[in-house]
């Protein structure tokens, strides 16, 4: 009997604890989102491709596109250089990306807490996209809960595993942490 409370009350640290230590970041890239001004803005020019094959040269050409008036394209670029290293995955890809996100900040296009959240959600197994709640809010936004989860996990098969080929790391977030958090949420959700 003891046993089993204890489990119960190490499972309810452990959902606390995602949650409350990733509210900020989601909670930023929320207001972030706000500052590309999503929406139809005739100030913005529409997606052009990048001619490049070359990872770095495509990130000089997403650069110039973007600086031409496609601020409000950022991760449309950024996610089609993950594309174009995908081609040839590696860690050696992590520097090209990584500086292209630094560019982003240092031209103000995306804030610093954006950054953080990009290379978070992209390249570090860990889950980021949670929200501040207390246990039974979470069951109330289980549904969109259960759907950033699933959307970050995505973008890490696309950065992490695609692109920087670091397939231990991409299988402990999807075969271990995917798992243990959503597992939790049902369970004591349901």
């Amino acid at each position: 009997m003891l046993n089993l409370q204890v489990k119960e009350i190490l499972k309810y640290i452990f959902v606390c604890g995602i949650i409350l230590s990733n509210s900020l970041a989601r909670a930023s890239f929320e207001d972030d989102y706000g500052f590309f001004n999503i929406g139809n803005n005739s100030s913005y020019k529409e997606y052009k491709e990048v001619s490049n094959y070359n990872l770095n040269d495509a990130v000089g050409e997403s650069k110039r596109l973007i600086k031409s008036g496609r601020q409000n394209l950022f991760i449309d670029y950024f996610e089609n250089l993950l594309v174009l290293a995908a081609q040839d995955p590696g860690i050696q890809n992590l520097q090209a990306l990584t500086e292209f996100i630094d560019w982003g900040v240092q031209e103000g296009v995306i804030s610093e807490s954006l950054s953080k959240l990009i290379r978070n959600e992209y390249f570090h197994y860990k889950f980021i996209n949670l929200t501040s709640l207390t246990l039974q809010d979470a069951c109330l936004q289980y549904d969109n809960i259960r759907k950033n989860l699933t959307a970050e996990m995505k973008k890490k098969e696309m950065g992490l595993l695609n692109a920087l080929g670091q397939e231990e790391k991409y299988k402990q977030a999807y075969n271990i942490i995917y798992p243990e958090i959503m597992y939790t949420l049902e369970d004591y959700c349901n």
